[in-house]
């Protein structure tokens, strides 16, 4: 009886190992085919990315961060990113951008413009909301 309990116990589990394996191998292949769908898109959407790269930069030159509400480079880096969430240029700016208002914000709170510092932080954030520097300094600057 104890050794027929043993085998079932040993088949259950392994059953279930197996089952644990399937899934993981399922999960693996929709992420790879989620993988090649994004490259399928960014590979559709080259020219507008570049068009929307180059525009971004034009308004990176004139001090076109974040400002005006339409037309700024963080809508566009943004739009890039959503054609094609991998762009690395994209994400390298928005970081970019993020430690320009942290050091902006760092300057304000030192001379105790605490509403200046806010300011900074929340542009910051806009570029990159998960921002290490910014969240903290957020919580410094309340």
């Amino acid at each position: 009886e104890a050794a027929r309990k043993r085998e079932e116990e040993a088949a259950r589990l392994a059953a279930e190992q197996e089952e644990a394996r399937k899934r993981e191998e399922e999960a693996a292949r929709l992420a790879e085919q989620q993988r090649q769908q994004l490259q399928r898109q960014c590979e559709q959407s080259t020219v507008t990315v570049n068009t929307l790269l180059k525009k971004a930069e034009k308004d990176m030159e004139e001090n076109r961060f974040i400002f005006p509400p339409r037309g700024n480079a963080l809508e566009k880096y943004q739009q890039v990113l959503a054609l094609c969430p991998g762009n690395e240029q994209a994400k390298a700016i928005l970081g970019k951008m993020a430690e320009f208002y942290e050091n902006k914000a760092k300057e304000k709170l030192k001379k105790g413009h605490i509403g200046a510092c806010r300011d900074n932080i929340e542009n910051g954030l806009r570029a990159v909301p998960d921002h290490r520097g910014l969240v903290d300094l957020k919580a410094r600057c309340q």
